[in-house]
């Protein structure tokens, strides 16, 4: 009797134990275990949320998570997303719903992007929370702001995302993932305020200091040309040993 109450009651402790060793090293729907690259994650994610992916042989990469790390429909699409963007690729759309085809970054962004319109109004929720590329085409409060607007988002945004003034419209044009450009957006909101006179008087003469260094003359001469230019040549001219 004593016998069968203690295997009665050592069969559900065996079955926690068993589980939190499972769990430990990682659970069936874990991100690691289905996503351990880019080619088994494209296959998951595509009956996950009903996506077609096409890419070529040499895609390939991955990422690491911590066990506890799971994959479910709510956050695929940024898990995902951040997978290629680490690894240098981004996905772009291929023109017929749901169906897109993973390439470079480098090369992502001369293809046809998403494009999100806005301007003061604009909210960072307005723009997608993943690592999508995107054009963002952000319409500026003040026109003559445009390229101090540009200059100064350089220096927050990574080495491969394109940032252009557009001078015409009074429009900046910002390709970058949905991720950074939320941050760009918030940037934009509290930086596009109308510029003081003594502000515009300093943008002035900086661009004049400018345009006068780029017209000055530059010395010219190849390789063995002193102060004055090439070396000279003529009849007068220094032979060279053995000629």
């Amino acid at each position: 009797m004593k016998k069968s109450r203690l295997a009665s009651w050592m069969v559900p402790f065996a079955f926690v134990v068993q589980s939190a060793v499972q769990s430990s090293e990682g659970r069936a729907d874990s991100f690691m275990s289905k996503c351990p690259d880019i080619a088994s994650c494209a296959k998951f994610v595509s009956e996950l949320l009903g996506q077609q992916y096409v890419y070529d042989n040499d895609v390939k990469g991955m990422i690491n998570a911590t066990a506890n790390t799971e994959i479910t429909r709510e956050n695929a699409e940024l898990l995902w997303t951040l997978l290629f963007n680490t690894n240098g690729y981004a996905r772009v759309p291929l023109g017929q719903p749901h169906s897109y085809q993973i390439v470079r970054q480098r090369d992502a962004r001369d293809l046809n992007l998403p494009v999100i319109k806005g301007g003061p109004q604009m909210r960072e929720a307005d723009i997608p929370a993943n690592w999508d590329l995107f054009t963002l085409i952000y319409k500026t409060q003040f026109p003559e702001n445009v390229e101090e607007l540009a200059r100064m988002l350089r220096s927050f945004m990574p080495a491969n995302s394109r940032i252009i003034p557009n001078l015409l419209s009074g429009s900046l044009l910002v390709t970058d993932t949905g991720m950074n450009l939320r941050k760009v957006v918030g940037l934009l909101k509290e930086t596009d305020l109308k510029p003081t006179p003594e502000l515009k008087k300093k943008w002035a003469e900086r661009e004049r200091n400018r345009e006068s260094e780029m017209k000055r003359p530059r010395p010219s001469g190849g390789e063995g040309a002193g102060p004055g230019g090439p070396p000279p040549s003529g009849p007068g001219a220094a032979k060279p040993p053995g000629a």
